[in-house]
């Protein structure tokens, strides 16, 4: 079987996660910490594709629908999802199935919000099968009602450093196993294991009923601030200063525009493209191509054949000026002949 550490800086490229879940690790467990500090360096890289996917996510999810808000939140220190999930080693971490970052499961970031708000002591109708419990969470059976909101998976936002590596020094090892009583001269004996690094920025959804939405979302934001998501959150892991992202935040706004843009056809894409130059500089490119004279505006590259030899996707872009900017019957008349 290959070994992980032969193969991770040429082969595996940026695919942390392919590294740590997939690949046999090394024989001997010494070379354990060498092997994740090779993953942290693999880590540093931005994965293949990953930047595209996540810009595709944002843009299908952009702030500006009453029934969804954003939360850009930012880890105080490192983050450890999943430190249960099996790996080669002894502690594990939640990694993206196709890109090898990490991430925080929706269904986490339920949980939490759950313990948060059972911890309020608002009284019985916010506690465990109460009116108000039961519509924001739902209830399983027969008899169950869906959720009101919804958590998505929050992916973290590309361009920073992802993992670090953290270690757990237990002192009594042979104890655990089972091998003797906890003896107090004993030293420690350190287990590297890998995390989400500290300043990882993610981005997390909350979707559903816009009556609930908002004040869930600010629930979710005391939540990750107080009580922190993932392992050893009571030693300080997991924490998370919040920022509600608006639809005037520049990313958002970008994100919100490329979504438009790609629901548009292809002409009404083209039409929105060429918009962005001067009304009378489009307006006097037509008027040359409808003479047969030669065009040097910023239709010159759409409109390089003949008004009788252009194509129906070229005299539609054409006709959709005319209506916006109001051009004269004459060009109409032209066209349809």
């Amino acid at each position: 079987m290959t070994l992980a550490q032969n193969i991770i800086g040429p082969n595996v490229g940026s695919n942390a996660g392919l590294a740590l879940t997939k690949l046999a690790p090394p024989r001997e467990s010494h070379e354990w910490s060498s092997h994740l500090e090779r993953i942290v360096r693999v880590g540093a890289r931005k994965p293949s594709g990953y930047e595209s996917a996540f810009n595709r996510l944002r843009a299908r999810t952009a702030v500006g629908p009453a029934y969804r808000c954003v939360l850009l939140v930012t880890s105080l220190a490192p983050v450890i999802c999943g430190m249960g999930e099996r790996t080669p080693g002894e502690n594990g971490l939640t990694l993206h199935p196709v890109y090898g970052v990490p991430f925080l499961p929706g269904t986490s970031l339920k949980g939490i919000l759950r313990a948060w708000v059972l911890s309020q002591a608002w009284g019985r109708d916010w506690q465990e099968g109460g009116v108000y419990f039961r519509e924001l969470f739902g209830q399983a059976g027969h008899d169950g009602v869906a959720a009101v909101v919804d958590i998505l998976d929050a992916l973290p936002v590309p361009g920073t450093r992802m993992f670090t590596l953290d270690v757990l020094t237990p002192h009594h090892t042979d104890y655990y196993v089972g091998r003797g009583a906890p003896l107090g001269w004993e030293g420690p004996n350190p287990v590297h294991f890998l995390a989400a690094a500290k300043g990882v920025r993610f981005r997390v959804v909350v979707e559903g009923d816009p009556a609930w939405v908002t004040k869930a979302t600010e629930w979710l934001a005391l939540a990750l601030a107080e009580r922190g998501v993932g392992a050893k959150s009571r030693a300080g892991y997991g924490l998370f200063t919040c920022e509600f992202l608006t639809a005037a935040h520049p990313d958002e706004r970008s994100a919100a525009e490329r979504n438009a843009l790609a629901r548009l056809t292809k002409t009404a894409r083209i039409v929105a493209d060429l918009e962005r130059h001067n009304k009378d500089a489009l307006r006097g490119d037509i008027e040359r191509w409808l003479r047969g004279d030669a065009i040097t505006g910023p239709m010159r590259a759409l409109l390089s054949a003949a008004p009788d030899a252009a194509t129906k996707e070229h005299l539609d872009v054409v006709r959709a000026l005319g209506v916006k900017f109001d051009l004269r019957t004459t060009w109409a008349n032209r066209l349809t002949s």
